[in-house]
């Protein structure tokens, strides 16, 4: 552990919690992305910031402290080899990978290395898919989501909640169904997208990645038959409009700096 990376706490009022530490603490604004349910201020000229999170975007969000590394996979390798539990695989963040991992004590602890830097790319880059979708608000990159699954499999399985469900069942006729409901717990985690589009991640049988990839594309922003691709309808029942306006603006803006004009992720958001 080379530093202390940021501190996380978690919040029922982003914008309550960012008058108390903004306005009653003083603490100056690091940075603000309230609309990815995240704020974060800086404690005099420390590097480490203090980070508060939505607990409407990050349900299973509790305090968190997060600790620099040189190597995140190597040291999940080391720690995980000595009995650690970790709450998921590594995961990509804007600036290398992380994960989280919980001590003896139900405390919440985490490591990021800084493996990527905003030399090597934007994070607007990083997450931007060939489709001109942003990978961070798709619902397989939710790490929150996954982390939670993980957790609510190994406590049912610690409790042996199927044998409890069965027993139930003779008088309550829902939990009849609790097979049915693991087995949707099951299918929700294969749905897991572990990368960016642009590190690998995504479908493997993806047509658009395959097609920018045989053309030679960055994104389908290069395309000249953009405007007109049938292999975006699968996409639009989805996301409706959103990659139309999404590429516009890769289009206007760049790669490097577009998210923050990018359309809502779902047609239902």
């Amino acid at each position: 552990m080379n530093d202390y990376d940021n501190f996380f706490l978690p919040v029922t009022d982003l914008n309550k919690a960012k008058q108390f530490y903004g306005t009653v603490l003083g603490l100056p604004i690091k940075f603000d992305f309230s609309e990815r349910g995240m704020a974060a201020f800086t404690v005099g000229n420390q590097e480490p910031a203090l980070i508060v999170k939505d607990v409407h975007r990050f349900p299973d969000a509790i305090q968190t402290i997060w600790f620099v590394v040189d190597d995140v996979n190597s040291d999940y390798q080391r720690l995980k080899g000595c009995g650690v539990r970790f709450l998921s695989e590594p995961f990509p963040i804007p600036t290398g990978l992380a994960v989280e991992f919980t001590d003896p004590f139900g405390n919440r602890l985490g490591i990021t290395d800084y493996s990527v830097t905003q030399n090597t790319v934007s994070q607007d880059a990083l997450y931007t898919a060939c489709c001109g979708l942003f990978c961070y608000d798709c619902i397989p990159s939710n790490v929150a989501l996954f982390s939670a699954l993980e957790q609510l499999e190994t406590l049912l399985a610690a409790l042996h909640f199927n044998d409890y469900a069965r027993q139930k069942a003779q008088t309550n006729e829902t939990l009849k169904g609790y097979p049915t409901f693991v087995d949707v717990l099951h299918e929700i985690k294969k749905l897991r997208c572990k990368a960016p589009c642009q590190e690998g991640g995504g479908k493997p049988d993806c047509a658009i990645k395959h097609c920018v990839e045989r053309r030679r594309y960055a994104g389908c922003w290069e395309c000249p038959d953009v405007s007109c691709c049938e292999l975006f309808a699968p996409l639009k029942e989805f996301h409706g409009e959103a990659i139309d306006h999404n590429i516009a603006m890769i289009q206007r803006y760049g790669r490097d700096n577009w998210s923050d004009k990018r359309a809502r992720h779902y047609s239902w958001s």
